[in-house]
């Protein structure tokens, strides 16, 4: 073996030891403090959301309540818009992300992703008008309609993709781009805050 391969291979080595460490710190941390500080925008339901007295909950913060118990730790909900997620998880204001996020490539490079539970697809929702008028996606692809969709998701990304001719608007929460719908100033709205 050459002398270059040989470093190659022992730089990747401690390349890869060091990540795994990094990886492994967050929740070492959390341990360490007593408190595993997680991320999530409660306007997903019933994965996260927040109830009547103002507390979060659904069935996502029930899986950190476990996780957070076998770890020995509190939990400690940060409430961010969708939007501050990734940013506020690489600047290291919380240990995790909870909050519904749909596995894609450009996340994938920044973020380490669990296994998913659930797989959910797209979703459109009409405006009472239009039913019977709209009978697929494809024919919202039209000047004519406005779309409605919720920042940083991948039904924004789909919107986009497929949706380009259309008139799209995004809001920071799904109530907002539901709001909109209802009062008949979008006319579809591609509501998902993604999970995967």
């Amino acid at each position: 073996m050459s002398k270059g391969f040989c470093s190659a291979l022992l730089i990747s080595a401690v390349a890869l030891i060091h990540m795994g460490l990094a990886q492994a710190g967050a929740i070492d941390d959390a341990v360490r403090r007593g408190v595993l500080k997680v991320g999530t925008t409660p306007t997903y339901v019933p994965f996260e959301m927040t109830d009547k007295q103002g507390h979060i909950v659904g069935f996502e913060i029930d899986l950190l309540k476990v996780m957070s118990q076998a770890l020995g730790v509190e939990l400690e909900l940060v409430a961010v818009p969708y939007t501050e997620l990734v940013a506020g998880l690489l600047a290291k204001k919380f240990d995790l992300i909870g909050s519904g996020m749909t596995v894609t490539q450009e996340r994938n490079l920044k973020l380490n992703f669990s296994d998913s539970f659930i797989v959910v697809g797209q979703s459109v929702l009409l405006h009472p008008r239009l039913a019977g008028k709209v009978t697929s996606v494809e024919d919202l692809d039209d000047a004519s309609y406005r779309i409605a969709t919720t920042e940083g998701t991948t039904g924004e990304s789909a919107a986009r993709r497929f949706l380009g001719a259309a008139r799209l608007s995004t809001f920071a929460t799904p109530e907002e781009g539901v709001r909109h719908v209802m009062l008949g100033q979008a006319t579809p709205s591609f509501m998902t805050h993604p999970i995967t």
